[in-house]
């Protein structure tokens, strides 16, 4: 069971987040404020909280293929 954070009295669950972003978009993304926004918040109800951040749109994945 996922508890919510806007309840202080309870300690959220979730010990690891992977946070991406994907938008080409950097400074005038509403995407990334709010996925950013979300994380401050998991960050400041869980000071345990293990985060790995990805930005796909300036590091993007190489493309997956099968060996020919």
């Amino acid at each position: 069971m996922i508890r919510s954070i806007n309840r202080p009295e309870e300690r959220p669950v979730m010990s690891k987040l992977l946070h991406l972003d994907t938008s080409i978009q950097t400074s005038n993304s509403v995407s990334r404020k709010m996925s950013a926004a979300i994380v401050a918040r998991l960050r400041e109800a869980d000071d345990g909280l293990q985060l790995t951040y990805r930005d796909l749109a300036a590091h993007p994945l190489p493309h997956l293929s099968e060996p020919v």
